[in-house]
């Protein structure tokens, strides 16, 4: 544990009720007794504080929560984002300095944002994110349309004025450091307009270039080699509100199409295109280590076995295991990975499957690939049979498509590690039935598997 932080310090910002009496009493927009938080909910938080690294100027804990408002009369008004980091040392001083003086070139902010220094915390509403200082433009219909890359969009709509009603939808929010959104752009005839899907990301800081950099080198156009993933149409960069976009494709969450009758088409398309990605020459600059691995799965493991003490056995020995085992995996070339490779990131067009996220991509083990999608579908809401029958058609196909085998001790190795790291997630996310899901990632843990085997592929009992 790192010294000098009072752990227990943490619990108010995890318990709903207290949190629920703050935000009511001091955050300006209750405060006056308009508007009254009848529930709060913890969505998520990111524990820090059994961080190995050393603190300075950086949050020990991130959470978000979900306000469910009233008016006076008790009618439902809407429900509210907040998030929220917690300092120490009174560190929440010289960040909200930072925040304030960000306020002088986006007054918007102002009123969102507020401090309180006795705990040591800043509090924000979605989308008045302090380091994502034009997302408000994004979520404006009239506002976006002068961003949107009119060069690269449909004959006939050249314009702003071109646009009869925009839609929007939030994809996925990462607070201060990105957010998605799906527009639906009507355009034409009033009477029967037509309609072009987008998708909008806005970054924080260049990353985005870097994303769109990457989406351009993995585009191909749609009749092109038929083991490539899918890639929809880059459609530009703009620096300005640091935001890429890229055309929507038309299709379905792999996780909702697949079942018993398709799965074995849709897991060796899946197989064959991480197999063509993994062999891509893209170059990155990005690297993950085994040596990587080991320090995140420590540091998230520390912060498991110290909140759930059942469990704290079972954690502390997986650690000890990976390192010992560690340097007794045979070396690999390593090559171009996703890093972030699960069913959710994947949409079945027909039938072929298009691949979409450029944000993690390094240089590593492509098992770091394989486990986390294997992982990942023990924790989607398939039937348990439907999983043991797509693991190893997945790991099969994979390997068949390469030409190799995948090294077991590598495998099983990086397997350990990521069912840590799913382990942290599921913590982080406080899913339902929390320690049920923890007790199921422990057993897969345990499974000694053989990914060129089928029948020992990895089986969960």
């Amino acid at each position: 544990m790192t010294q000098g932080i009072n752990v227990k310090r943490f619990d108010i910002f995890t318990d709903q009720e207290k949190m629920k009496d703050v935000f009511q009493r001091r955050l300006p927009r209750y405060a006056q007794g308009e508007r009254i938080i009848k529930n709060c909910r913890l969505e998520i938080f990111r524990n820090k504080t059994l961080s190995n690294k050393r603190l300075k100027y950086t949050c020990p804990m991130e959470i978000g929560y979900a306000l469910e408002v009233v008016d006076r009369s008790g009618r439902k008004c809407a429900v509210r984002e907040l998030y929220a980091k917690a300092y120490i040392r009174g560190q929440s001083s010289m960040e909200f300095k930072r925040v304030r003086d960000g306020m002088l070139d986006h007054p918007h902010l102002g009123g969102f944002v507020t401090h309180l220094s006795d705990l040591d915390l800043i509090v924000w509403a979605f989308p008045h994110d302090p380091r994502l200082f034009n997302l408000s433009v994004l979520l404006s219909s009239n506002k976006i349309k002068a961003y949107f890359p009119y060069l690269n969009f449909p004959s006939g709509l050249s314009e702003p004025g071109h646009i009869i009603k925009i839609s929007k939808h939030i994809m996925n929010y990462r607070a201060e450091r990105r957010c998605l959104i799906r527009y639906s752009i009507q355009w034409g005839d009033r009477a029967n307009p037509n309609t072009y899907a987008v998708f909008g990301k806005m970054f924080r800081d260049e990353r985005g270039k870097e994303v769109y950099r990457r989406m351009n080198a993995l585009y191909a156009p749609p009749n092109g080699a038929t083991d490539r993933f899918l890639v929809a149409r880059p459609l530009g960069y703009n620096d300005k509100i640091k935001t890429v976009w890229q055309e929507a494709l038309q299709g379905e969450p792999l996780s909702a199409v697949i079942d018993y009758t398709n799965y074995n088409h849709y897991m060796k398309v899946v197989a064959k295109g991480i197999g063509n990605f993994h062999n891509h020459t893209l170059d990155c600059t990005d690297k993950i280590s085994i040596a990587d691995r080991l320090r995140e799965v420590k540091k998230k493991a520390a912060v498991l076995a110290y909140t759930f003490p059942k469990f704290k056995e079972a954690f502390l020995l997986t650690v000890e295991g990976l390192e010992r085992k560690m340097h007794d995996i045979a070396p690999i070339r390593n090559k171009l990975i996703h890093a972030d490779f699960s069913i959710h990131q994947l949409l079945a067009c027909g039938n072929k499957v298009a691949f979409f996220d450029y944000d993690e991509f390094a240089i590593g083990d492509p098992c770091q690939d394989l486990v986390k999608f294997v992982v990942d579908l023990y924790f989607r809401s398939f039937d348990s049979n439907l999983v043991e029958l797509m693991v190893p058609t997945f790991l099969c196909a994979y390997q068949q498509h390469i030409g190799s085998k995948v090294a077991v001790d590598r495998f099983n190795w990086q397997l350990k590690a990521q069912c840590i790291i799913e382990a942290y997630i599921l913590y982080t996310k406080q899913e339902p039935e929390l320690e049920k899901k923890l007790a199921k990632i422990i057993r897969l843990s345990h499974m000694q598997s053989d990914p060129t085997d089928g029948s020992k592929s990895v089986r969960l009992s």
